[in-house]
């Protein structure tokens, strides 16, 4: 992740940049987009996701009343948010997305498969 986000910036730095560390920062207006654009996939290209544990946390991942979404209590993300994470570095290198509601427009499924998956 860190390695694409070091490209995406063409410094050598992480393209969204925390602070004094490398990282890809999730905040209150990136996070949501990220569960939009891996939704979009999911719904388009379920066949794509493969792992029992990456499905089973999607299972559990739920909008709260105040419209945040996350694991259901005592469920985890951590899967659900990697992906999220990888599928939206992804994104800012290829720009395969559009910026419509789920990425919908112009999201061509296949440009997911890499070499063994997503």
């Amino acid at each position: 992740m860190l390695a694409v986000a070091a490209d995406v910036s063409g410094e050598g730095r992480a393209a969204e940049y925390c602070g004094e560390q490398d990282g890809w920062l999730t905040s209150a207006v990136s996070r949501p987009a990220m569960i939009e654009n891996l939704a979009a996939v999911l719904a388009t290209a379920p066949g794509l996701f493969q792992s029992p544990q990456l499905l089973n946390e999607c299972r559990t991942f739920v909008r709260h009343m105040d419209g945040s979404s996350a694991a259901m209590a005592g469920a985890h993300d951590d899967c659900v948010m990697a992906m999220a994470g990888g599928l939206a570095a992804r994104q800012a290198v290829v720009g395969r997305f559009s910026q419509g509601a789920f990425g919908l427009a112009s999201f061509d499924p296949q440009s997911l498969v890499v070499a063994g998956g997503v």
